[in-house]
């Protein structure tokens, strides 16, 4: 039993180097450009493990951006700074100006909560937009998804 799970434990680190490289080699754009037009509505950044680490360069941050383009459509952007996680955005049409008011970014672990701990960092954004204090649109943005992707992938 300890063999299989040394084989395992390996396996997961090697999908998650050869993750790493693909990613740093090929790097893509999930999602389209953001048009010049388009208007920084909200910007906030965390960081799930800058209180575990004790390198600088191993600070891992998640970025969300919401942009607006001519007042309409609406473009929530994700943008991690590790390979793992990858950008990813999705757009939401909407025909009304929005303002940084109308964001809110609830960041959540994989477990769920709002606490943050060594073995349960966030990975998630609530990511909400309001209008008059009504949910118009409520997603939630994963950071993690890419990596445990990679790590399901080898072992299936």
């Amino acid at each position: 039993m300890k063999k299989i799970k040394e084989v395992l434990c390996g396996l997961i680190l090697v999908a998650i180097c050869i993750y790493i490289l693909q990613a740093k080699v090929f790097q893509s754009d999930n999602g389209r450009q953001i048009p010049k037009d388009a208007r920084l509505v909200y910007e906030e950044s965390t960081s799930p493990n800058k209180q575990y680490v004790t390198d600088e360069k191993e600070i891992v941050y998640y970025t969300i951006q919401i942009y607006q383009i001519k007042d309409k459509d609406i473009i929530i952007s994700s943008k991690p700074n590790s390979p793992i996680s990858g950008e990813n955005q999705y757009e939401l049409h909407y025909d009304k100006k929005i303002k940084a008011e109308n964001v809110q970014i609830k960041w959540m672990t994989l477990g769920g909560s709002t606490e943050s701990t060594k073995d349960d960092q966030l990975g998630l954004a609530q990511v909400s937009i309001t209008e008059n204090g009504k949910i118009i649109d409520e997603k939630i943005v994963s950071f993690v998804g890419k990596g445990v992707k990679a790590v399901t992938d080898v072992l299936k």
